[in-house]
């Protein structure tokens, strides 16, 4: 290789690194509850399943797990109740 063949490929895997530096001080994902909405009244059979599996997906991801019970029309949640979920 010559010099400057070499001084080129420095400079790139320098600029790499320093284009990977903020994306390494993030926080880990997620950094914190987990809203899960269950479309049924509480107490229900649907409301059980959904505990049960809010609670595999806590060991699994290692973060809580939030069981909302919102019902609305023939269990279909509402848009709105969803929304504030942010990014």
């Amino acid at each position: 290789m010559t010099m400057q063949r070499r001084a080129l490929l420095k400079t790139l895997a320098a600029s790499s690194a320093a284009a990977a530096w903020p994306v390494l001080a993030q926080a880990p994902w997620p950094n914190r509850p987990i809203g899960y909405i269950v479309p049924f009244a509480p107490g229900g059979t649907t409301d059980i399943l959904g505990r049960v599996v809010g609670e595999k997906l806590a060991i699994a991801l290692g973060q809580p797990i939030v069981i909302e019970n919102k019902s609305g029309q023939e269990g279909r949640s509402r848009p709105p109740a969803q929304a504030p979920a942010g990014p």
